[in-house]
C-alpha cells in the first residue's frame, strides 16, 4: 500500500497526513452493505435534495443510517443533470459523463450520525481507471438537538429579512444529507 502524503509541521503545529483512496481500499472491500443506485433513483434523490425543502425537513426525524458501514454509488452524469435542471448550477458539468461516484459511510450505532468519504472514477469504459478520494469528509448529524441548534443559528444570522426559500436553502446546507 502506498504511503500517505505527509505535510510538514509549521510553527509547532501537528504534521498533516493527506490520505489517498488506497488507504480505504480494505474498508471498501469489506463493506457488508452496498447500494448501486439506478439512474431513476439517482434522479429522484437529487430532485428531492434540490426541491422545496419543506417536505424533506418535515421527515428528518424519521431518517437513520441503515447500517454502521455501507457504500452508496451513483452515476454522476444523472446527478449533475438534475443540478443543472434545477438551476443550482449555471452550466452542465460535461466532465461528469461516464463518472461514477460513491460514498463510504461509517455511522454511529443508533444511525443518527455518520461520516462519509466520497470517491469517484472518470471512466466510462475503462474498469482500471484511477479512483480519486475527495479531500473533504461529510459529517451527517440527524439528531434533533443539532437541527434545532442549526435553526437557531440560521434565524439569528438572518433576522426577519430572510425569505422562507432562502431559510430552507440555508438549513439544507447545514443539514447536508
Amino acid at each position: 500500500m502506498p504511503r500517505p502524503l505527509s505535510l510538514p509541521a509549521c510553527h509547532g503545529a501537528t504534521p498533516v497526513e493527506v490520505a489517498g483512496a488506497s488507504r480505504f481500499a480494505a474498508q471498501m472491500a469489506a463493506c457488508p452493505l452496498r447500494f448501486v443506485l439506478g439512474d431513476d433513483l439517482t434522479r429522484a434523490s437529487a430532485e428531492l435534495a434540490f426541491a422545496d425543502g419543506a417536505r424533506l425537513v418535515g421527515c428528518l426525524d424519521l431518517l437513520r443510517m441503515p447500517a454502521p458501514h455501507m457504500w452508496i454509488e451513483w452515476n454522476d452524469e444523472t446527478h449533475k443533470r438534475v443540478i443543472h435542471e434545477t438551476q443550482s448550477a449555471a452550466e452542465f458539468d460535461a466532465a461528469a459523463m461516464g463518472r461514477k461516484v460513491g460514498m463510504l459511510l461509517q455511522a454511529s450505532a443508533n444511525g443518527l450520525t455518520a461520516v462519509g468519504r466520497t470517491f469517484w472514477a472518470d471512466a466510462a469504459d475503462d474498469e482500471c481507471a484511477d479512483v480519486t478520494l475527495s479531500p473533504l469528509e461529510t459529517h451527517i448529524d440527524l439528531r434533533v438537538s443539532s437541527r434545532m441548534s442549526c435553526t437557531r443559528t440560521m434565524s439569528c444570522q438572518a433576522g426577519s429579512l430572510m425569505s422562507r426559500t432562502e431559510a430552507i436553502r440555508q438549513r439544507r446546507r447545514c443539514w447536508t444529507i
